[in-house]
C-alpha cells in the first residue's frame, strides 16, 4: 500500500542516531609530499575503522577524504570505539587522529547524509587536537557514569553553523576491558529498595562515610571519577559451624549490597555477578576488581552461633588490594535493635561524616527476628530462580508474613516470585499468579509507598498481563528513580521497553548488563533485543555468553539457531538441534527449537510434526499458542497463523505482541483473517504506542 511505502521511506531517510566523525591530523600535507605513503595509510585507516565498527555494532556512511563519518545505536559503543581507534593508532607513524562525537538526527536524501548529528560532530573534530576525543554535552551525560571514563568540561565553545555554543568535553577511557574477555576470566576462575537492620547499617553508615567524602566532596569532582564508583559486595564467608546457616551470610551480603545502592551516583554491581567469585581462591582482588570494573571490594565473614552473631568487614581498594577500611561487630542478634542508634551515632562521630545522619538511618525493617531470618531464606531461594527454588520462596515469603503481617520487604519479594513463576514450568494458573502478585505488591506500598521492588512488580504484571502499558511506563520509572543503582530495575524496564520498540531498550539493557555483567538473564534480553533488529551477529554474540554462563531458558536455543542460519553457519544450527535429540530432549519448547529450524530449511512437513508434539506435551506453559502462530507465519500459512493468534489473545499471551519480523499491523501482509486477528481496541493501543516509540504517530 502507499502508506506502508511512506512508513518505509520515512524509516530509511530519517533517524537518531550517535555520530562519530574523525580525521587524520596533517593528511593534506603528507598527500603533497608522499602521495603513494599518503594512500597506503588511508587505506591502514580505513581498515583499522572497519574492524573496530564491527566489533561495536558500529556503521560506515561515508568517506570524506581522510575523514570518516560512523554511526552507532549507542553512546557507550561509539565512544569505547573511539577510545580503541586512538589507542591503536596512537604509534602509528603518519597516522594521527582526532574524533568528534554527537547524538542528533541524520537525514538520507538520495547519496547525501544531512543533520544536525553530522555537522555538529564534525565541528567537534575539526577543534579536537591530535590523540584527542571531543564530545558534546549530550554524550557526556550519557557515559559519565561508565566504569573508567574520565572527562574534562573544556568550556563553551562557538561552533561553525552551529546558533547555541555547546559545551564541550574531553573523554579519556582509564581502562578498557572488554566485555567477554571478563567472561571468560571469570568462568576459568570459577571450580531494592530496602530498609535494614541496623548492624547492616552500621556498616553501610561507614561505607556511606568513605565514598562520601572520597568520591562526592564536590560536583566537579565527579567528572574526573572513573571505576571508583564502583563497587562489588562479595558474598560474606559463612563461619558458622552449621553450614545450613550459609542463608545468613548470604543474607547479610545482598542487604549490604541493596543498601549501598542508595547512594547516589555509587554504581554496585549486581547479586549474580558478585556471586560468581563465591569460593573462588584462585583470583587475587585486583583481577576481581579490572574483572568487574569496579574500583573497591566489600567482603567479609559472618559467624553465627545460637544468639550471638560476629560480623567482620572489609573495604579494599582494588588498585593496591590496600584496606580502606575494616572493623568487627559482635552483637547479640535480639538486641540487635536497642543498640542501633547508639552505634550509628558513634560511627558517625569516629568519621567526622559531613552529610546528614539521617541518610544513614533506617527503621528497622520487622521487630521479629525470626521473620527477618525466614526473610533471607526466601531471598536466597528466589536468587537461584527455577521452578523448585521459586516454590520454595514463595513457601518461605508466606511464612515470613505469617510471623509479621506488616514486613513490606516480604511482601514485595512475594511479589517478585508470583511474577516470575509465570515463566517456569508449574502446576499453577497463570492468571492466578499475576493477580497474587499484585495484590502483595501492592500490600507492600501499602506499608511502604517507596518500596522500588512493590514497582518493579507492578509494572511487569501491568505490562505483560493487564496490558496496560502507560501506566506500566509509570511504574516502571517510579522503580527506577527509588533503585536507580541496582541492575534489576534496567533489566525490568529493559524487557517493557524492548516490547514496546522504545528508542531507549537498548540503553537500560547495556546498563542492567555493565551493573550485573555475569548475569546470563541479562545477555539472553541483549540478544533478543538484537534478533528484534535482524541484527544476527550481535544475536549470536550474546545467545552465546547467555549459554556459556548457564542461561538455561529454551530461548536460547532459538536464538543460537536463527542466528547460526541466518549467518550462513548452517552446520551449527544443526547441532543445537542435534544436542536437543542426544539428550532425549523433547518438551514443547525443544520442539519450538527444532520447528524454527524446519522452517528456515523449508521442510514444512518437519515442521508439522515439531507443531503436533509441541501441542500434545502436557508440561506446556507460557505463551505457546503465539509460538505456534509465528511458525505458520513463517511458512505463510495465515488463515492456520490467524487461528492460532486468536487463541493467543483469549488466552491473554504476552507473546501476541512478537509477531515474526513485524512491528506493527500494517507491515503484516493483507490477509484478512491475519488483519483481523489484531483488529482488537486492546492490542491497538498497545501498537499505538510501537508506532509513537518509531516515529511513525
Amino acid at each position: 500500500t502507499n502508506f506502508r511505502s511512506d512508513l518505509q521511506k520515512m524509516a530509511s531517510s530519517r533517524r537518531l542516531a550517535v555520530i562519530m566523525f574523525s580525521d587524520i591530523v596533517g593528511y593534506t600535507k603528507l598527500m603533497g609530499r608522499d602521495e603513494a605513503l599518503a594512500l597506503s595509510v588511508l587505506k591502514k585507516n580505513k581498515g583499522i575503522h572497519q574492524r573496530l565498527l564491527k566489533s561495536y555494532r558500529g556503521n560506515l556512511l561515508k568517506e570524506m577524504g581522510d575523514g570518516m563519518l560512523c554511526s552507532f545505536d549507542t553512546v557507550s559503543d561509539a565512544v569505547f570505539c573511539a577510545e580503541e581507534l586512538l589507542r591503536e593508532t596512537e604509534d602509528l607513524k603518519n597516522l594521527d587522529l582526532r574524533i568528534g562525537i554527537h547524538l542528533g538526527e541524520t537525514v538520507e536524501e538520495g547519496a547525501e547524509l544531512y543533520g544536525d548529528g553530522i555537522n555538529i560532530a564534525s565541528r567537534l573534530q575539526s577543534i579536537a587536537a591530535s590523540g584527542q576525543l571531543l564530545v558534546s554535552d549530550i554524550i557526556y551525560k550519557n557515559i559519565r557514569n561508565k566504569p573508567g571514563v574520565q572527562a574534562t568540561f573544556l568550556g563553551e565553545k562557538n561552533l561553525k553553523n552551529v546558533d547555541e555554543p555547546l559545551r564541550v568535553y574531553d573523554i579519556r577511557i582509564k581502562h578498557l576491558e572488554k566485555l567477554f574477555a571478563q567472561i571468560k576470566s571469570s568462568k576459568q576462575g570459577r571450580t531494592k529498595q530496602t530498609k535494614l537492620l541496623p548492624i547492616i547499617t552500621v556498616i553501610l553508615t561507614i561505607l556511606l562515610g568513605y565514598f562520601g567524602i572520597r568520591y562526592f566532596g564536590s560536583t566537579a569532582d565527579l567528572d574526573q571519577q572513573g571505576n571508583e564508583r564502583f563497587i562489588a559486595v562479595l558474598p560474606f564467608t559463612n563461619m558458622s559451624n552449621d553450614p545450613e546457616q550459609e542463608y545468613f551470610s548470604d543474607g547479610i551480603s545482598e542487604e549490604l549490597l541493596n543498601g549501598l545502592a542508595r547512594i547516589p551516583d555509587l554504581r554496585v554491581i549486581g547479586r549474580t555477578s558478585s556471586w560468581t567469585y563465591k569460593g573462588v581462591s584462585d583470583k587475587t582482588l585486583r583481577e576481581i576488581g579490572e574483572e568487574l570494573g569496579v574500583g573497591s571490594i566489600l567482603q567479609g565473614s559472618v559467624r553465627k552461633s545460637g544468639n550471638n552473631i560476629r560480623i567482620n568487614a572489609q573495604l579494599i581498594d582494588t588498585e593496591n588490594e590496600s584496606h580502606v577500611w575494616n572493623d568487627s561487630y559482635d552483637r547479640e542478634w535480639t538486641d540487635i535493635f536497642i543498640l542501633y542508634d547508639q552505634i550509628t551515632s558513634s560511627i558517625i562521630t569516629a568519621l567526622k561524616l559531613h552529610f546528614e545522619e539521617d541518610r544513614a538511618k533506617s527503621e528497622a525493617a520487622t521487630s521479629s527476628m525470626e521473620a527477618y531470618a525466614k526473610y533471607l531464606q526466601a531471598r536466597q531461594r528466589l536468587a537461584a530462580r527455577g521452578s523448585e527454588s521459586l516454590l520454595e520462596a514463595k513457601r518461605l515469603f508466606e511464612e515470613t508474613i505469617e510471623l509479621d503481617s506488616d514486613f513490606d520487604l516480604a511482601y514485595s519479594g512475594l511479589g517478585r516470585v508470583l511474577q516470575l513463576l509465570p515463566w517456569f514450568p508449574t502446576d499453577l494458573v497463570t492468571s492466578d499468579l499475576f493477580e497474587q502478585a499484585k495484590a502483595a505488591a501492592n500490600r507492600a506500598l501499602e506499608l511502604n509507598p517507596e518500596n522500588a521492588e512493590a514497582f518493579s512488580v507492578l509494572g511487569v504484571v501491568t505490562f505483560s498481563y493487564d496490558w496496560d502499558w502507560r501506566l506500566a511506563d509509570g511504574y516502571f520509572n517510579r522503580s527506577l528513580l527509588l533503585d536507580a543503582g541496582s541492575a534489576e530495575p534496567y533489566n525490568f524496564i529493559g524487557d517493557y521497553y524492548q516490547t514496546a520498540r522504545h528508542p531507549q531498550a537498548l540503553e537500560m539493557e547495556l546498563t542492567a548488563l555493565e551493573l550485573d555483567p555475569l548475569h546470563a538473564v541479562n545477555h539472553y534480553d541483549l540478544s533478543r533485543l538484537y534478533a528484534s533488529k535482524r541484527d544476527w551477529e550481535n544475536t549470536l554474540r550474546y545467545a552465546e555468553s547467555a549459554r556459556s554462563l548457564g542461561v538455561h531458558y529454551s530461548g536460547v536455543n532459538s536464538l543460537l539457531v536463527r542466528s547460526y542460519f541466518k549467518l550462513g553457519r548452517f552446520n551449527e544450527a544443526e547441532n543445537i538441534v542435534t544436542e536437543l535429540d542426544s539428550a532425549g530432549r523433547n518438551s514443547y519448547s525443544d520442539m519450538e527449537t527444532k520447528a524454527i529450524l524446519a522452517v528456515l530449511k523449508k521442510d514444512y512437513a518437519a515442521a508439522d510434526s515439531c507443531i503436533d508434539l509441541m501441542l500434545k506435551d502436557t508440561d506446556q506453559f507460557g505463551d505457546i499458542y503465539s509460538r505456534i502462530a509465528n511458525r505458520f507465519l513463517e511458512m505463510e500459512r495465515f488463515d492456520e497463523a490467524a487461528f492460532w493468534l486468536e487463541k493467543a489473545h483469549e488466552n491473554r499471551e504476552f507473546g501476541i505482541f512478537f509477531i515474526g519480523d513485524y512491528a506493527i499491523p500494517e507491515e503484516l501482509p493483507d490477509h484478512p483473517a491475519l488483519q483481523a486477528s489484531f483488529d482488537k481496541p486492546d492490542l491497538q493501543q498497545f501498537f499505538d504506542i510501537r508506532r509513537e516509540n518509531m516515529g511513525l504517530k
